[in-house]
């Protein structure tokens, strides 16, 4: 019979009311300080004690204090006191052990109560920001509906006042043929699809935008045109060799120059008053108009540069805008005269140039045939001595832009033969530079008064208006391939804008500070080329 206090058998065993069998010694010292039983808690005394009787034994001899057998009795009374503590420890320890974990049980549901309330949290507060969205595109949809029927009655009463004031050039002469238009059509789908592949992957970041905010100076010529100091008034890129640029200065002087090498590759020089360059996107050709109107193509070839040396420009042709038009045409144009060109651009399709006169005039010009196919010049009621200031080709190629020095531009369609919209403003400058961006969707205007405007093409209205420069200094604006990035050129400084909310990103200096910045274009493979007012060349770029 063993004791559940010390596990030992038992010599004095005594049964409780609750049948636990204990040595009596140890029960009699824990009733004495708890009072209750050790293993129900219930109340317990001495008197609830019950002997077990078990058969008699010689009773030993009781010993002096200084004897072994004392000496063992002492042991065991203090080996009693260890089996009691013992037992309170393990006591405490199991209750413990319970609240522990009745804790962690209460923690983890405490946890699963906190993530079940965010979860709810979080699903009403989607559900709320779904039902707010809704709204507002509701309420979009009702603005845009709006908008579209007053968009539409503006059409309706612009083009019954475009037929009163616009007239086409040479009535007599036939429309664009059907089978040009298709080819036109044609195009521009395959360019718009092509930018709308660049836009996705623009979206999902597989093309890389250029690191303005990281741009340094890579290399900077003084002056391509050696003794000339004239500045330049033209620059444009070649898409096929990117390191490649063509520029054109006030004293008709134009150089083909290999920015990455500072190496200048063929010089042209004209007599006449030479003031516009545009460069073929395919071929290894580029062409030149004067302000008489004109317009010569050239063609060069690379691939013949040898240690250096300048390679040799072909002239294709030179003809006369005023010399190509019909009998009758020539006939007029001999008798009232000669109205400024502006401007001189190679159509996307790389078959066609599109010329444009101070007159409120231009026209399309067949490159094989070096005839032109069809005249455009609009007649205003106004009394205020309009012309035509700027002009650009939209990038799929079926629109035409077209500045004014009324402030407002005019969008002609090539396929209609009309004008498509014109983008108003109440104030009454010049539009020195009008500009599209690859994206297609945003224009770009810089007016007399040094300010630059943006517009969004789809909805004909200005999306953001940038000023602040210096009105004493020519100012001039690029985007890059991508179209995500508007350059201005002002003084000697480049400002970088994003066309996120159109937020300035950076400035450049240019390094040569008594030039001013005439002229700035993106390269293919994103570098920023600034023509100053020196006639010298200065290329940015990631080192």
């Amino acid at each position: 019979m063993f004791c559940s206090f010390s596990g030992q058998p038992a010599e004095d065993p005594v049964v409780t009311t609750s049948g636990y069998l204990f040595e009596r010694r140890l029960i009699e010292k824990y009733l004495q300080t708890e009072g209750v039983c050790p293993i129900t808690k219930k109340v317990l005394t001495e008197k609830d004690l019950i002997p077990v009787k078990l058969p008699s034994v010689s009773k030993q001899i009781k010993q002096t204090v200084s004897s072994i057998p004392k000496l063992i009795e002492v042991l065991q009374t203090e080996w009693d006191s260890i089996i009691l503590e013992s037992f309170a420890l393990k006591k405490e320890l199991h209750n413990t052990r319970e609240e522990l974990a009745r804790t962690l049980y209460e923690y983890d549901a405490a946890c699963r109560v906190i993530a079940r309330i965010i979860t709810e949290r979080d699903e009403a507060r989607a559900a709320l920001a779904k039902s707010q969205k809704s709204d507002k595109n509701e309420e979009k949809k009702i603005q845009k509906k709006q908008k579209a029927n007053q968009k539409e009655d503006d059409k309706t009463k612009n083009k019954n006042k475009t037929e009163t004031e616009m007239k086409i050039e040479n009535e007599n002469e036939q429309l664009i043929s059907q089978e040009k238009v298709q080819e036109f059509v044609s195009l521009s789908e395959k360019l718009g699809k092509k930018r709308k592949v660049m836009r996705s992957k623009l979206r999902k970041h597989k093309i890389k935008l250029p690191k303005i905010e990281k741009y340094q100076t890579i290399s900077q010529s003084d002056n391509i045109f050696e003794n000339e100091t004239q500045p330049i008034i033209a620059l444009e890129s070649v898409e096929h060799s990117p390191n490649i640029l063509i520029a054109l200065n006030d004293n008709n002087s134009l150089c083909l120059y290999d920015y990455e090498k500072s190496n200048v590759i063929s010089k042209l020089k004209f007599q006449d008053d030479h003031k516009t360059l545009s460069t073929s996107q395919k071929m290894e050709s580029f062409v030149v108009g004067s302000t008489k109107g004109d317009i010569t193509l050239w063609d060069y070839n690379l691939k013949t540069q040898e240690n250096g040396k300048l390679i040799n420009c072909n002239e294709k042709f030179t003809l006369n805008i005023y010399d190509i038009n019909g009998d009758d045409e020539n006939e007029k144009n001999k008798n009232q005269s000669k109205s400024k060109m502006i401007d001189v651009n190679i159509h996307p399709d790389n078959k066609t140039l599109v010329t444009c006169l101070e007159d409120l005039s231009w026209s399309l010009i067949d490159l094989e045939t070096q005839k032109k196919f069809r005249s455009f010049h609009y007649q205003s009621n106004q009394s205020i001595n309009l012309k035509y200031s700027s002009n650009c080709i939209h990038p799929d190629g079926t629109l035409i832009l077209c500045g004014l020095t009324n402030n407002n531009i005019q969008v002609w369609d090539i396929r209609s033969e009309q004008i498509a919209a014109t983008l108003q403003t109440d104030q009454n400058f010049t539009v020195e530079q009008v500009l599209c961006s690859n994206y297609g969707v945003h224009v770009a205007s810089v007016t007399s008064d040094s300010i630059v405007r943006l517009w969004d093409l789809r909805d004909q209205v200005i999306i953001e208006t940038l000023d602040g420069f210096d009105l004493n200094k020519n100012t001039c604006i690029a985007f890059d391939q991508t179209g995500s990035h508007l350059s201005i050129g002002n003084s000697n400084k480049i400002s970088n804008f994003t066309s996120k909310k159109w937020k300035l990103l950076n400035e450049l200096k240019i390094s040569h500070e008594k030039s001013n910045i005439e002229k700035i274009v993106w390269s293919k493979n994103n570098s920023l080329l600034i023509g100053n007012s020196s006639g010298g060349i200065e290329y940015f770029n990631l080192k």
